[in-house]
């Protein structure tokens, strides 16, 4: 183990008296950790503190915007990095404080730095709370973060196992092994966690939020006793949530909702998506959320839309419609072969408009040097009014220039 990760010098870094002020100043004083000034801080604090503090307030800048408490957190850059932002935690927290069990215990295992503890301690208290982490710095940052109980443990032991059953429970599993490396589909989650075993805890309990990656295949986690949220934050995927028990008052469906300046959610089945004969003069580019539960169909219906091709997710229709659910564009030029091609074949309205994205689906820019070189090429700005769309058409790329609605 390193040995900044040892528990007693973070619970140093907590008290907070000059000392520790003035390192911890030192090193937000400076956006790098230099050699210079680790140099300079380790003449006057021994290395692992030094090591700890600059961890920790590197950590703190990253959970800006992410965190809510993020001037006050206690965490390390990877847990930072695998926490829930405060708005996924605190839209999940509000479904146990919603849920008619409220005599209950709260269970959250794998607990992390405390980001969903810290939200459902928020909204539910912290009598009813157990945190549970294996880590014993993180079952410490998370207790810190949450001012809750947080039992250091093995989640997959008999102790912990026996309270499931009586419990309601959120449990985030590691989604990295030793290694590093990421598990986002299949069934498992990594070495120490399967799929199977981690749906059947949920299940046991009286009602359960499993939390996993936005990228685990949907056909792994639905289930007829189940409600499947995929969850985006300002316009950024961040996980996928197998509700189950009390918890999933609506099993057997999936679940959209994007987090933003305004929150929106729809629940439905997985449906086929209505196939379009012809583009027409508008092309829709559905949200990450809305795609990755399946309800495309539902979307297409409503704003009297067709997807372009197969699985590809774009959609076309005869009118403008405005939608939370999807961008708007006006379809400016011909289909064509090439981006140069497509450039050349677009219509014109008034002076010389400037392109703001290349957008893609799949590698269809692959064999012109890819998305960047185009955008770059394009010298795309973000107060641009058109767009570039690429995508397959069978074996061969399709192109055209949009403008946004």
């Amino acid at each position: 183990m390193d040995s900044w990760r040892d528990v007693s010098i973070w619970k140093s870094l907590a008290l907070n008296d000059a000392e520790t002020g003035s390192l911890l100043a030192s090193i937000d004083a400076e956006r790098t950790a230099s050699p210079a000034l680790i140099a300079r801080l380790r003449r006057q604090h021994a290395a692992p503190t030094v090591s700890a503090a600059i961890e920790l307030m590197h950590a703190r800048r990253k959970a800006i915007g992410k965190l809510d408490f993020a001037p006050q957190c206690y965490a390390d850059l990877e847990g930072v990095e695998m926490a829930s932002s405060s708005r996924g935690a605190l839209w999940k927290a509000e479904r146990f404080a919603a849920a008619s069990l409220r005599e209950l215990p709260l269970l959250d295992l794998c607990t992390g730095v405390g980001a969903d503890l810290h939200a459902i301690v928020e909204r539910c208290g912290a009598a009813r709370v157990l945190g549970v982490e294996l880590d014993p710095l993180r079952a410490w940052m998370a207790a810190t973060n949450a001012r809750c109980r947080v039992r250091e443990a093995d989640v997959a032991s008999h102790e912990v196992q026996a309270m499931i059953s009586g419990a309601l429970l959120h449990c985030d599993p590691p989604r990295r092994d030793a290694s590093g490396r990421v598990w986002k589909r299949g069934s498992q989650t990594t070495n120490e966690f399967d799929l199977g075993s981690l749906l059947a805890w949920m299940r046991a309990a009286r009602g359960g939020a499993l939390k996993l990656g936005p990228g685990v295949a949907r056909e792994l986690v639905c289930a007829p006793d189940t409600e499947c949220e995929f969850i985006e934050v300002d316009t950024t995927m961040e996980q996928c949530v197998v509700w189950t028990g009390a918890l999933a008052p609506q099993p057997n469906s999936t679940r959209a909702t994007r987090l933003g300046a305004t929150t929106h959610t729809r629940v439905g089945v997985p449906r086929a998506v209505p196939q379009a004969e012809a583009i027409g003069p508008y092309l829709y580019e559905p949200c990450a959320a809305i795609e990755r539960a399946g309800l495309l169909s539902d979307l297409a219906v409503e704003i009297d839309a067709s997807e372009i091709a197969r699985g590809l997710g774009l959609l076309t229709g005869a009118r403008e419609h405005a939608s939370p659910w999807a961008e708007c564009f006006e379809i400016a030029g011909e289909i064509s072969r090439s981006p140069t091609e497509a450039i050349s074949r677009r219509c014109t309205v008034g002076g010389p408009e400037q392109f703001r994205s290349v957008r893609v689906r799949g590698k269809a820019l692959d064999e012109f040097g890819g998305a960047d070189r185009v955008t770059k090429a394009l010298g795309c700005q973000s107060n641009g009014s058109l767009v570039l769309h690429a995508w397959r058409d069978g074996a061969k790329c399709a192109c055209v220039v949009t403008r946004v609605v």
